[in-house]
């Protein structure tokens, strides 16, 4: 049984605000995440930074949102696990409904939720707090920046567009893939995850050179307020466009949240 990433359930709210006045989001799931947005238990999310996403037009690049929202993030403690647990069992409580709309959610056990949720919140923050201190920006925004100038504006407009796109390509070029902020997201998902990464391994040492395997971090990249975990098993890669799924496990679960 495939577990649900954390992106996916405890931040699941944040793509619904943008929602909430839409009858399609029950009155109970919006009380919900009204809640969750206001409580300071749940600062360590800094889930309030993706509601400027609704300000902006559709078709603006959410860029500056996503990285607004990774700085609060970042320079904030992390959350705890009892804090991970409350949201989920908020969300999976107070919006069921919406929740069992996604194909066979409601198979899974809120207690295998959590897990789940508790598992991937280190590595997923770890990814999300890498910086590159050459450039001053954070690895996540210099990531989408560099896959913006390939893809287009990544807006919620052009979401399905992207991935569509992603999808018939074979291989990123080098400029995107052989960055010192993606050699150090493959080691942190290599340690944490390594069970993942079998199939990528090779295809990355072809196009960027086997040192970019090797392990040794990058020296201008440092990570900060980043909890680790070593766990495996999520089976998040396949071995055709195996580089793009590197890619995605970055961006993929920031830019589907906004949806």
């Amino acid at each position: 049984m495939r577990l649900l990433s954390f992106a996916a359930v405890a931040f699941f709210g944040a793509g619904l605000t943008r929602a909430q006045f839409s009858p399609s989001i029950s009155n109970g799931c919006q009380s919900t995440l009204s809640n969750l947005l206001a409580s300071p238990d749940t600062s360590c999310l800094n889930l309030s930074a993706f509601l400027s996403v609704a300000f902006r037009g559709t078709d603006s690049s959410i860029i500056s949102t996503v990285n607004n929202w990774a700085t609060g993030l970042c320079g904030v403690a992390p959350c705890t696990n009892d804090i991970i647990a409350a949201v989920v069992t908020n969300i999976t409580s107070g919006c069921s409904t919406e929740l069992n709309r996604i194909n066979g959610f409601a198979s899974f056990p809120v207690n295998r939720i959590i897990q789940a949720a508790q598992t991937a919140y280190p590595t997923a923050r770890s990814l999300l707090c890498l910086q590159d201190s050459s450039a001053n920006q954070l690895c996540v925004t210099q990531t989408l920046t560099n896959v913006e100038s390939l893809l287009g504006t990544l807006s919620l407009n052009n979401f399905n567009n992207v991935i569509s796109t992603i999808r018939t390509l074979d291989s990123v070029p080098a400029n995107i893939t052989c960055t010192d902020c993606i050699k150090q997201s493959y080691n942190i998902i290599r340690t944490d995850f390594p069970s993942t990464v079998g199939s990528l391994t090779p295809v990355l040492e072809a196009q960027c050179g086997t040192n970019f395997t090797d392990g040794v971090r990058p020296a201008e990249i440092t990570e900060f307020n980043s909890p680790r975990v070593v766990n495996g098993g999520l089976g998040l890669f396949s071995s055709r466009g195996g580089m793009w799924a590197l890619l995605l496990i970055i961006l993929s679960d920031v830019f589907g949240l906004l949806m």
